[in-house]
């Protein structure tokens, strides 16, 4: 986990270094978002998630992003047994540009496609970890309020690794900011 984020840093900084010569298209931006993760377990209720990530866009199509989601905490009826599940990633991210009759642009589509590590601790009377790598992979739109701000909306999905999980779908709204 800790190699993934070192990665990410070191693509991010020498990204900062070549911004400038790439296009206003291109930076370092950050992206916030909470949503609901959809475990399938005992009791069938969504859970509270979040992202943060860091990303790189290298032109207008193409971007690189990183960070960790929280996938929620699940707490299962009838025990006292509870899993809290989180996954770092790394992404590479598509965008296709909508266009409209203003010249503009500020809609566009997103496809994400990456590599995960979802770690999942079960506690109750003990605690058992498990870490599981795989691909993960998702859907979005953005809207751009101007060359700094966007608001996103996104379907991601994570491999648990876990049979009772399997892959869990993680529905989010959030800001990022282009520096």
């Amino acid at each position: 986990m800790i190699k993934l984020m070192l990665g990410m840093l070191v693509l991010c900084s020498v990204g900062i270094s070549s911004a400038a010569t790439a296009g206003e298209n291109s930076g370092v931006y950050v992206y916030g978002a909470l949503g609901q993760s959809q475990q399938s377990n005992l009791n069938n209720e969504n859970q509270d998630a979040y992202m943060l990530l860091l990303g790189y866009q290298v032109n207008s199509k193409w971007a690189i992003e990183g960070g960790y989601v929280d996938l929620g905490t699940t707490n299962y009826p009838g025990s006292n047994l509870s899993t809290i599940s989180g996954a770092t990633s790394l992404t590479a991210v598509r965008t296709w540009l909508v266009p409209n009759d203003f010249g503009n642009n500020p809609f566009s589509i997103l496809a994400k496609f990456g590599i995960a590590e979802v770690k999942s601790t079960l506690s109750g009377s003990g605690s058992v970890s498990y870490t599981k790598k795989g691909v993960t992979f998702g859907l979005g739109a953005k809207y751009d309020f101007d060359q700094n701000w966007a608001l996103r909306l996104d379907a991601d999905s994570f491999d648990t690794g876990e049979y009772t999980f399997g892959r869990v779908p993680v529905y989010s709204v959030g800001l990022s900011y282009k520096y």
